[in-house]
């Protein structure tokens, strides 16, 4: 059986999209608050329509160090009908930016367990700090 999906099913669909990084629409998310762009002008940048935003959203999100990462950005634009280069370019942009959030959270974590992992100076007992 082949049923519709209701409206408000498919705004909650799409909006659980844009939290999950499996998802395209968690891209386009992170993509928007950078620029802040609402959803027509995401649309007109991509140079497709707001039903193809939707489309777009609940789309598996590529691997970005995938040799085929570019191919399957491509495939993706032609099957929502955008601009590929555009989409190409939101993507690249968004793993950039994951990838330097998760080099910093590596570097503080570092930095943490360094600072807990000292001994603590001559004089002073560890009950003391």
């Amino acid at each position: 059986m082949n049923e519709k999906v209701s409206a408000e099913t498919l705004r909650r669909i799409l909006k659980r999209s844009r939290q999950d990084p499996f998802f395209m629409g968690w891209a386009m998310a992170q993509h928007q608050a950078s620029h802040r762009l609402s959803d027509r002008e995401l649309a007109t940048w991509l140079e497709c329509s707001p039903e193809a935003l939707d489309r777009l959203a609940l789309c598996r999100l590529p691997d970005d160090q995938a040799a085929r990462f570019g191919q399957d950005v491509r495939r993706i634009a032609d099957f929502v009908s955008c601009n590929p280069s555009r989409l190409l370019e939101l993507m690249r942009e968004v793993a950039s930016v994951r990838s330097l959030r998760e080099a910093s959270e590596d570097i503080s974590r570092g930095l943490l367990m360094a600072a807990r992992d000292r001994k603590p100076a001559k004089g002073i007992r560890n009950d003391e700090h």
